[in-house]
């Protein structure tokens, strides 16, 4: 862990104005070379934040560096978020809440549809974390309620929870990635690698994409950002950067007035399902890389797609981000809360 966050040495004034806490360690820079030289094109890299944090890797201890920053300068003594079902971050959330001694509540939107869903959910809810379905009905949200205004009775006092809404969450989220791509700056001043022309983001968190993109905009890099997925969740990362730019300019004077450019982020469609298999497989088989999820495949399939048709001409890095799944085993659901038995009910 380090003492200080990179985006703090970078604006000095930032250290009274943002809380922070550190949650994610360092990771390095490792080149692909077998695997450029079997794609015949430039020089490749790989970013591996998959070993953020020994209790849970990926994007998800980045992302909630500043948002636990806040939680813990506010002397709350449980935390109440929202999000999706099977959500990393929210597992991260949870691990880190107990790290911290902390009662997380969680409003979930969502119901636990596979096996991978399933075991998330479990590991979530092992972690302490009391879990409520936000989209079960009238009843359940009262659940929700009680269960803020009164808690579980672990904790001492009625104290109500820290509540971190979205947009709020996004921001902070997105402050992580903008502080991860300092510290990739750092990487390249020692001259372990050249900047990239692309950072090809395996994670289909917004907060990263467009924390990524801000900081490659205020390091003055010209590289682009290429998240996977539809041109709807491109503009929602470029709102959350402008949001997060904002954000960082009502707090640091010498910022300079500028927007995120048009062209910085880009989203990619999945390759067919061959050659993304294809791709995955590869990586496995070159550099021994073996991906956890989707979107770490998508965008490692997207990397070696644009190589091979010579849209990539300088250097690309993969932006591993990803953390292998919990395999905790599901107890019988009728033995669990009410709250918690919502999210096996079809929606």
């Amino acid at each position: 862990m380090t003492a200080s966050p990179e985006l703090f040495r970078h604006f000095p004034s930032l250290r009274h104005r943002l809380p922070w806490t550190p949650l994610a360690r360092p990771t390095p820079v490792q080149p692909l070379e077998r695997l450029a030289s079997r794609s015949g094109g430039p020089a490749l890299w790989i970013k591996r934040d998959d070993r953020t944090s020994d209790l849970v890797g990926g994007s998800a201890p980045r992302e909630l560096e500043f948002l636990f920053g806040a939680v813990l300068r506010g002397g709350a003594q449980r935390v109440l978020a929202f999000g999706h079902v099977g959500s990393q971050r929210c597992l991260a959330l949870a691990a880190f809440a107990r790290h911290f001694e902390l009662e997380p509540v969680l409003a979930l939107s969502g119901g636990a549809a596979d096996s991978t869903t399933r075991a998330m959910l479990q590991s979530t809810h092992a972690l302490g974390a009391d879990l409520h379905r936000l989209d079960a009905g009238p009843l359940a949200l009262a659940r929700l309620l009680r269960a803020c205004a009164f808690g579980s009775g672990k904790q001492s006092g009625s104290r109500l929870p820290h509540v971190v809404w979205p947009r709020q969450a996004a921001v902070w989220g997105a402050l992580g990635a903008v502080n991860a791509v300092f510290e990739l700056q750092r990487q390249i001043r020692c001259g372990i690698l050249a900047e990239p022309e692309r950072i090809y983001v395996g994670s289909d968190s917004l907060p990263t994409v467009a924390g990524l993109a801000v900081g490659c905009e205020l390091a003055g890099y010209r590289t682009i950002v290429v998240g996977t997925g539809t041109d709807g969740n491109r503009r929602r990362a470029e709102r959350l950067g402008q949001r997060t730019l904002g954000f960082l300019r009502r707090r640091v004077r010498e910022l300079p007035a500028r927007s995120l450019s048009a062209a910085r982020i880009v989203f990619r469609s999945p390759e067919n399902a061959s050659a993304t298999h294809q791709a995955a497989a590869l990586l496995q088989e070159l550099e021994g890389q073996e991906l956890h999820t989707r979107s770490s495949v998508v965008a490692i399939a997207t990397m070696l797609a644009e190589c091979s048709r010579g849209q990539l001409r300088e250097s690309g890095l993969f932006w591993r981000a990803d953390a292998p799944p919990p395999h905790a085993p599901l107890p019988a659901v009728d033995t669990q809360s009410r709250a918690f038995r919502e999210f096996f009910v079809p929606s």
